[in-house]
C-alpha cells in the first residue's frame, strides 16, 4: 500500500488534557509508552503504516490496522 510522497500526511492523536496533567504527577508510579505513526493519504483515504507500526500490526494480529479503520 504505497503512497506518493506529496499525497503522504501523518496523522496525529490528540491526548485530552487531563491525561497528560496525569501523566505529569509525580505521586503516579512512571509508566511506558508506545508511540507508532501512519500516513493517510488525502485522495484515496487510504493508510500507510510506518515500519515499527507494521511490526506491532503483525505482533497484534491485525489489530492496529482493525482499529485504526474504525
Amino acid at each position: 500500500m504505497a503512497l506518493s510522497l506529496r499525497c503522504k500526511r501523518l496523522l496525529r492523536l490528540s491526548i485530552p488534557s487531563r491525561h497528560f496533567l496525569r501523566s505529569c504527577s509525580t505521586t503516579l508510579p512512571e509508566k511506558k509508552g508506545l508511540v507508532l505513526g501512519v500516513y493517510s493519504d488525502d485522495e484515496c483515504g487510504g493508510l500507510e503504516l510506518t515500519p515499527a507500526a507494521q511490526k506491532y500490526n503483525q505482533i497484534s494480529q491485525g489489530k492496529l490496522l482493525e482499529q485504526l479503520k474504525l
